[in-house]
């Protein structure tokens, strides 16, 4: 299995319209494009990959944005094909 890690684990967003974001990487022989991310409630939670950043070929850059004005705690876990890793997501 790889590791996955990501620049924070525990993120607060103002609801609706708040972002913050995030560098994921993995460790070891994976491709970048492997990596997926999921929110635990995508009515609520966005998850968007932003363009690859110039000379940085071990991480990529993710936008978090709360969509609607529901407070509470959401889940985003990023996947590989060797494991993956939660970030929690307080909406206040």
């Amino acid at each position: 299995p790889c590791t996955i890690t990501v620049s924070q684990e525990d993120l607060s967003l103002i609801a609706d319209g708040g972002s913050i974001g995030v560098l994921v990487g993995v460790d070891g022989e994976v491709d970048l494009k492997q990596l997926t991310a999921a929110a635990s409630s995508p009515k609520d939670i966005e998850v968007s990959r932003q363009p690859e950043i110039a000379g940085v070929s071990s991480r990529t850059f993710y936008v978090i944005k709360s969509l609607s004005n529901a407070a509470g705690d959401h889940k985003v876990t990023f996947s590989a094909p060797c494991g993956k890793k939660d970030v929690s997501v307080k909406v206040r």
